[in-house]
């Protein structure tokens, strides 16, 4: 899990390894200059990878006779991993996305939805399925957690806090114009890849990894082998 740090920690612990602490951390333009970059920092981590500590499941229902619903409010829009359907108690595999307009030209019964996209013609976003459903489904969405507000002293970090630290510590020093700002860059550097490296982990599903047998069929000599 990471460490979640608030905006306050991680400026104070920034402004003493800057050598900013006996000026105190509470001067206007340098708690402005601070918050921003550390701001920014959580900002291009969110979206240099898909951390797997962000990874959320959303599970709700669609009704009979229905295309559209709300999209859920705490996945990132444009990072949905997948999208499926539950039907007779066993969940879909991932639907396909999109639908073309020549679905809405044909005259489809309803059914089980077998695709997806989201659209905002109801003014706000929304998940639509097709073919329009004959019954009540569960519908599972998959994706990566909003990230979070960062503004005031108490918001936590949504990317690991020490990671944020060690990504603002090279920047700052970069942007005050320490000498060990290379130095700073290349430790954050390694830790990255570190902890990119540990979400790669195979257990994590992704679509196409169930194209194999669960259990192969062991070879067998004079046949296989």
């Amino acid at each position: 899990m990471p460490s979640n740090r608030t905006l306050q920690d991680l400026r104070n612990s920034l402004a003493a390894r800057l050598g900013f602490g006996a000026q105190g951390v509470n001067t206007g333009p340098l708690v402005a200059n601070l918050n921003a970059i550390l701001h920014d920092c959580q900002y291009q981590l969110y979206w240099e990878h898909d951390w797997s500590y962000l990874r959320a499941r959303v599970v709700d229902s669609i009704g009979a006779s229905q295309t559209n619903v709300d999209f859920p409010a705490n996945i990132e829009p444009t990072r949905i991993e997948y999208v499926s359907v539950e039907f007779s108690g066993v969940w879909s595999d991932p639907l396909e996305r999109g639908v073309s307009p020549q679905m809405y030209t044909t005259s489809d019964s309803p059914g089980v939805p077998v695709r997806w996209d989201t659209n905002i013609s109801s003014g706000s976003l929304q998940i639509e399925f097709y073919p329009e459903t004959d019954q009540e489904y569960n519908y599972a969405v998959c994706g990566q957690t909003l990230l979070g507000a960062f503004a005031k002293n108490s918001d936590e970090s949504t990317i690991d806090g020490d990671l944020i630290f060690q990504f603002a510590l090279a920047a700052a020093k970069a942007h005050y114009g320490h000498a060990d700002a290379g130095m700073h860059l290349e430790a954050f550097s390694a830790l990255l890849e570190r902890q990119k490296g540990r979400a790669r982990n195979k257990r994590v599903y992704r679509p196409g990894d169930d194209k194999g047998e669960l259990f192969p069929k062991p070879l067998l000599v004079g046949r296989d082998i």
